[in-house]
């Protein structure tokens, strides 16, 4: 029998690029083609596009519509699993893998599991590597929190 283990998070994506609006709705489409490119169906420990949502990327200007985006769209994600603690190094790879591939500013992870408490990992983007001339999604950052809990 595992324990149950509420993983959620965000990912915080950037809100201001050198240029124009158009760069910056370059980045969120592009962002966004990545989230669906994730799988349906994934091998433990999942990390799959059913995880995920995303947040528009501007206010459409709609009367009666509440803006959710200031300064920047965020992609949430959750979900409950079995135990993931016990695997909870090989996710965070398969977390890293996408970070990776997209543009963004900071990232959060929380991990709360019935025996052990809550844990929170944290990612911070090298923005200094962004560029809206020649963008390449975020490949460094600084990261704290529990990389395994064995």
């Amino acid at each position: 029998m595992g324990h149950r283990n509420t993983l959620s998070g965000h990912i915080q994506e950037p809100w201001y690029v050198v240029g124009s609006d158009r760069s910056i709705a370059r980045l969120w489409h592009h962002n966004r083609r990545v989230i669906r490119s994730l799988p349906l169906d994934d091998e433990w420990p999942f990390l799959t596009r059913r995880m995920m949502s995303t947040s528009p990327m501007w206010h459409s200007g709609r009367a009666g519509l509440v803006n959710t985006t200031y300064r920047g769209s965020v992609i949430y994600f959750g979900g409950s699993f079995s135990s993931l603690h016990d695997s909870w190094s090989e996710w965070l790879d398969k977390f890293e893998s996408l970070l990776r591939r997209l543009y963004w500013e900071h990232a959060l992870v929380a991990l709360e599991t019935e025996w052990m408490g809550q844990h929170v990992c944290r990612w911070k983007a090298d923005l200094n590597m962004f560029s809206a001339e020649e963008p390449t999604p975020i490949n460094q950052w600084t990261f704290t929190g529990p990389r395994d809990f064995k």
